[in-house]
């Protein structure tokens, strides 16, 4: 890491300072920026060092992880920094009861053990261990003996977060960012975000950011839930991503699947949104292949459903859940995004292919343990 480039991370940093102590109303209360700084080891993200007046980060977490972590661990030591110099709070431990409600007021991730997405303790809740087990089973090469180990794992999910709603407890939520930056959000980005948030209990959203690490401005996809929940949705994005890219790469080196596509264009020359090249012919058939396999993927997560339902499960919106989102978000706003040339050929390839995948294990194995942060 050369001076350049932390000059550069720190700038940027500086500038979500301000930008958050604005949106929190906090400049009201004459806080002014703190000493921004680097620190090697990661036995903390982010530390605040009131005597100095020192806010200082995790070069590895500068670097290695993602960028929207980063932010989320700026807004966590700005609320440590507002207890100190603002509350004036002394008499407390580092995440007291001030520092838990200036963080709920605000939804800042308030837990000690550091940023949404880290790696966590082996140890898992009891509940995602079940579905762990189910899904690893789901990886049985007897597709009948597959599909209903996911369906199991999906209905166990679902009673899960009914018993969550019955019993009306108070429950955190945590953020995390699913995949990489963006610039252009693909058909089978938003398919596949919209799964989550439609069948794995969380809500999500994809918002503009920039990394300086890449100097790349484009988007992120944001996802909210309860631990457990994200913790499930994030294993889903990872190996239903991976899996349909892999599909399309198999299918792409194929000789006889290159002949096609050329057939295609000629066939489709001078047709309406058809594209007129073959680099362009080429994007298009991976654009469609990828959306049709994630809803293949969907339609498994539809039979389940309507079979659920049959059953009595239905499950309502989370309010608490929704008020989270949405304070994290008061001005939502949609995207718009072309359709693109829609071929019904390579869609309903990647259709098929989607809808006979089985499920991944749903905890990743060798985690480590969670850095902690500092006050």
């Amino acid at each position: 890491m050369n001076a350049e480039f932390e000059a550069l991370v720190l700038n940027e940093i500086s500038k979500a300072w301000s930008r958050y102590a604005y949106s929190f109303g906090w400049i009201k209360s004459l806080i002014t920026p703190p000493h921004f700084k680097l620190h090697d080891g990661v036995q903390h993200w982010g530390r605040w060092t009131a005597s100095t007046r020192e806010m200082s980060f995790s070069r590895h977490l500068v670097t290695d992880r993602p960028w929207g972590e980063v932010l989320e661990v700026v807004k966590h030591e700005m609320a440590h920094q507002y207890v100190s110099e603002i509350l004036h709070i002394e008499d407390e431990p580092p995440h007291g009861i001030t520092f838990q409600n200036v963080c709920k007021n605000h939804n800042i991730d308030a837990a000690p053990r550091g940023i949404p997405g880290a790696d966590k303790i082996d140890t898992t809740n009891h509940i995602v261990e079940k579905v762990r087990k189910l899904l690893a089973l789901a990886k049985n090469d007897n597709e009948n003996e597959s599909k209903l180990a996911a369906e199991m794992a999906h209905n166990i999910m679902l009673k899960y977060n009914i018993e969550l709603q019955e019993k009306n407890d108070e429950r955190g939520y945590t953020v995390r960012f699913f995949g990489k930056i963006t610039g252009r959000i693909q058909a089978y980005m938003t398919e596949l975000a919209n799964i989550l948030s439609k069948y794995y209990f969380v809500e999500i959203i994809w918002v503009s950011t920039f990394d300086p690490r890449s100097k790349k401005t484009g988007h992120e996809l944001e996802v909210s839930g309860t631990e457990d929940n994200v913790e499930v949705a994030e294993y889903v994005h990872d190996f239903v991503t991976r899996s349909a890219l892999e599909a399309w790469e198999k299918k792409f080196s194929s000789p006889a699947f290159k002949e096609q596509m050329k057939a295609e264009l000629d066939s489709t020359w001078n047709h309406y949104d058809a594209p007129h090249s073959a680099k362009g012919y080429t994007i298009s058939a991976r654009s469609n292949f990828l959306a049709g396999f994630v809803r293949g993927f969907a339609s498994q997560l539809k039979q389940a459903e309507i079979k659920e339902q049959s059953e009595g499960l239905v499950l309502r919106r989370d309010p608490a859940l929704e008020a989270f989102y949405h304070t994290r978000h008061p001005h939502i706003r949609k995207l718009a995004r072309g359709k693109g040339y829609y071929n019904h050929r390579w869609q309903g390839e990647g259709f098929a292919q989607g809808q006979s995948l089985n499920m991944p294990p749903a905890a990743k194995a060798g985690k480590k343990s969670t850095p902690l942060l500092g006050k």
